[in-house]
């Protein structure tokens, strides 16, 4: 059991870190933020806009984050706010510029070309377990968690 604990979060680390890695290296030849990639992603994929709040539940970041990160974006032309009920801000939706729809569009196929080197060696059926048992680990440290916070007793377990 402690060889799974040691393997599974060296790997989880190591993994993280090559991903921040490749996010910075690639968003920085275009002039952005690894901070920056989620933003345009879930935007480009969602014409219909998003709010900030959406953003934080996709991006699983906080509403600081996001502000700061859609801050930046206006500022470089990418995005724009659309508010139709100017006294709720808060349902104000953010929709990508043309300029930003070039930048998703480069960034979809970044992904899709980094997606495809990491995924080598592997068959569509090993990936589709993979990902399976990858969510219910998360799940399964999700739901511990939720628990621990909540101070339940782990006793009897």
């Amino acid at each position: 059991m402690l060889e799974r604990y040691e393997e599974f979060t060296t790997k989880i680390n190591l993994a993280y870190k090559y991903i921040m890695k490749i996010k910075t290296h690639e968003m920085n030849n275009l002039d952005l933020k690894a901070a920056h990639l989620n933003v345009i992603f879930y935007l480009g994929r969602h014409k219909e806009g998003l709010t900030a709040s959406e953003l934080c539940w996709l991006c699983k970041e906080d509403k600081a984050w996001i502000s700061k990160n859609l801050n930046y974006l206006k500022k470089k032309k990418l995005i724009e706010k659309y508010n139709e009920d100017k006294d709720k801000t808060y349902r104000a939706k953010y929709y990508m510029t043309m300029e930003g729809i070039e930048v998703y569009d480069e960034i979809v196929s970044i992904i899709s070309y980094i997606s495809n080197k990491c995924a080598e060696g592997c068959t569509s059926e090993e990936l589709e377990v993979f990902y399976k048992v990858f969510g219910i680990l998360i799940s399964n440290l999700s739901e511990f968690y939720n628990r621990i916070e909540n101070k339940e007793d782990r006793k009897g377990e």
